[in-house]
């Protein structure tokens, strides 16, 4: 199997939750990728990370992500309330992959659903 040859790797999709009250969170998180061979697996990691992408925390954990090659794929805000609102639910990718990505405005909850589509490969 060549591991340059899109076909051959591996797809690996993650659910993410990181609950607010869970400090071990982004320890847990780190470990989770170490597991992960990023240079040779096609990731795609969705969920709440809980994070707001404006906020100094978030600005950090979207540049350490950036550094280990996972774009982020959601521009609005996901979590909608009457008096705030903020993007903590996310998509991050290491593939060319999406052909399109956004949200679903549901009104079942006070988070928006993400989602993406991917293509065929090449």
């Amino acid at each position: 199997m060549n591991n340059n040859d899109q076909r051959s790797r591996p797809l690996v999709i993650g659910c993410i939750y990181s609950s607010p009250s869970d400090s071990n969170f982004y320890s847990n998180f780190t470990n989770l990728l170490d597991e992960v061979d990023l240079a040779n697996s096609e990731l795609y990691l969705l969920g709440d990370f809980n994070c707001p992408i404006n906020s100094a925390k978030g600005k950090e954990f979207i540049k350490f992500m950036s550094h280990i090659g996972l774009n982020q794929l959601i521009r609005e805000n996901t979590r909608v309330t009457a008096t705030s609102s903020s993007l903590i639910d996310m998509i991050f990718i290491n593939s060319h992959r999406v052909i399109e990505s956004g949200l679903i405005k549901l009104t079942i909850s006070d988070h928006y659903m993400i989602y993406c589509n991917i293509g065929p490969v090449n």
